[in-house]
């Protein structure tokens, strides 16, 4: 992944950041390192009464180094510029590796006395085959799409979009903070609330009172005071959504191939993201405004 973000430091036009082999080493570096494997690894060692739980917490530690990079970022920016800063960024992502090193090597022992769930006797095929065919498994990977196309919509707009009505990038940066930071509560409580509580259920809510939040943002005066609170309230519920979706997968299929299943709903996310990004940029290209009324 380091290595993907010195490769876009080097880029000296728009379509560079396209040409070079950037978009693939990062994406390959976070399928890798991100939360797929993390999710998968936890779900095996985490009891079926706190797996909720244990994922939240996972959440909650992406969430802090969003609330940390978001605005650490637009200071690097604006004291050395964007290449440097992605050289810095890269710099930090090579932690990971070094971190990585510290980590069992082997929880099979763990995984079999924790994964009591029929899908622990099954093949991967089988299992895979079983989920496709689970209308619940197909409901997830629908609301993940979309949950993914809102999420980097808004991570990747609301910058531009804050900016276009005036709104300072400062601003805008402490409102993608907001949103790592209040993200924290959202992902502890509704993964606390996951392992008592129907998931399913708590799922219908989140992805409702995401759509009251954006509505309401949409409906209200704009100012730095009202972009700070939407990104406040969107960040409760931002990914809020993960450790719930992944306890759903775990609790139906077990968690032998937790981190495939779970790979397979987070693809259905991360195209959902493409859709959302690209389309919303598309549409400001094409239009020069990101509303209507512009």
């Amino acid at each position: 992944m380091e290595n993907g973000l010195w490769l876009a430091s080097q880029s000296e036009t728009a379509l560079g950041l396209y040409t070079n082999p950037f978009g693939g080493v990062v994406g390959i570096g976070i399928g890798l390192s991100g939360m797929i494997v993390v999710m998968g690894a936890v779900g095996q060692v985490a009891p079926p009464e706190r797996r909720s739980t244990a994922f939240g917490f996972v959440t909650v530690a992406f969430s802090i180094g969003m609330f940390i990079m978001a605005p650490l970022l637009q200071y690097l920016i604006n004291l050395y510029g964007w290449s440097i800063a992605l050289q810095l960024s890269g710099g930090l992502v090579l932690v990971i590796s070094v971190l990585a090193l510290g980590l069992p090597g082997n929880t099979s022992k763990t995984k079999k006395s924790n994964d009591s769930e029929t899908a622990s006797e099954l093949t991967l095929l089988k299992t895979i085959n079983g989920a496709m065919n689970h209308s619940g498994y197909l409901l997830l990977n629908i609301g993940f799409f979309v949950c993914g196309f809102h999420v980097a919509f808004i991570g990747t707009h609301l910058p531009s979009f804050l900016q276009s009505e005036g709104i300072s990038i400062n601003t805008a940066s402490w409102a993608l903070a907001m949103i790592g930071l209040f993200n924290m509560f959202g992902s502890m409580i509704f993964g606390r609330m996951g392992d008592s509580l129907s998931k399913k259920n708590l799922l219908s809510l989140l992805y409702t009172l995401r759509a009251v939040v954006i509505a309401g943002f949409l409906a209200i005066p704009l100012n730095e005071i009202t972009a700070i609170a939407f990104g406040a309230a969107i960040g409760f519920l931002w990914l809020a959504t993960v450790p719930l979706t992944s306890g759903i997968v775990a609790q139906v299929f077990g968690t032998r191939y937790l981190s495939t299943l779970w790979a397979i709903v987070f693809f259905s996310h991360q195209f959902g993201a493409f859709l959302g990004v690209w389309l919303g940029g598309r549409v400001y290209d094409e239009t020069g405004t990101y509303t209507q009324s512009g």
